[in-house]
């Protein structure tokens, strides 16, 4: 969800903890806060409603982040490389 929104040039705000947490950089390509910390997640949310330019720095940021990342052609490209080393490693 977190890449889908990027890629919707939408600014994120991500429990940074897991998985999650390798899927932005703090201030550039999203906002975090620890996991279950409501009042840190509220203040996050509140400096997106306040901060106009955050918001499209974010955006921006995000958008061209995950299009580079996790496109369809660059996920692709690394199937097709993953089955091709498959298929030379079963030859073998």
């Amino acid at each position: 969800v977190v890449i889908e929104a990027m890629a919707c040039g939408r600014p994120v705000v991500v429990s940074a903890g897991g998985g999650a947490r390798e899927l932005f950089e703090e201030g550039v390509t999203g906002l975090g806060h620890p996991p279950g910390d409501a009042a840190a997640l509220s203040h996050r949310l509140q400096s997106l409603v306040i901060d106009r330019d955050l918001r499209s720095r974010l955006a921006e940021n995000g958008q061209r982040f995950a299009v580079s990342q996790f496109s369809r052609e660059v996920l692709a490209a690394q199937l097709e490389s993953c089955y091709r080393r498959c298929l030379e490693e079963k030859a073998l």
